[in-house]
């Protein structure tokens, strides 16, 4: 579903970005993507679907220790 989604919003912002391009200023397309280090630095800018494919896999192991920890005592 994350998948999902990141692709549709890559689709959005790909129609903005060529609607701006006839626009005299770009705000938002380059403005803002220039401001983020064009994705390349992680301090200003780390992917929020990256973070959510872990989210998961912590709850996971958040469930699994503590079903063990049950058992185990």
């Amino acid at each position: 579903m994350v998948r999902s989604y990141r692709l549709l919003n890559s689709a959005k912002y790909q129609v903005v970005g060529v609607l701006e391009e006839r626009l005299p200023a770009s705000p938002f397309w380059r403005a803002a993507w220039w401001a983020l280090g064009e994705g390349n630095d992680r301090s200003r800018y780390w992917p929020l679907s990256h973070i959510e494919q872990w989210i998961p896999v912590l709850f996971a192991l958040a469930y699994i220790s503590g079903f063990l920890a049950a058992v185990l005592a």
